[in-house]
């Protein structure tokens, strides 16, 4: 094979699209076109296949390690709600006072 159709630069749909642009007869446009479609073919089969093989890992991964991978992506927001609850406590807590300071002001102020 000539050396410079072995190298591949681009993706799939580059190819796709070459193929399809690059048509002068008749002849290569039916040639091209039942091409492509092999390849989308090709693409669909491949897609179904990565989705199977997801669905093996799934099922091969036990469930003590599902929850593991699970805590280790939740844990920045655990923390991220635990120091937005410390925020809301503290203004809370820094209004109560506040109404309570204002409270006893008016009721002993006088």
């Amino acid at each position: 094979m000539d050396p410079k159709f072995d190298k591949d630069d681009g993706d799939l749909d580059d190819t796709l699209r070459h193929m399809r642009a690059l048509t002068d007869r008749p002849g290569d446009l039916s040639f091209r076109q039942s091409i492509a479609t092999a390849f989308d073919r090709v693409t669909d089969r491949l897609g179904k296949i990565e989705v199977r093989l997801a669905r093996i890992d799934e099922r091969q991964l036990s469930r003590t390690t599902i929850a593991e991978m699970i805590q280790k992506e939740l844990k920045p927001y655990a923390d991220a709600q635990t120091r937005l609850e410390k925020v809301v406590w503290g203004l809370c807590g820094a209004v109560g006072t506040a109404l309570v300071t204002l409270a006893v002001t008016r009721v002993f102020g006088k």
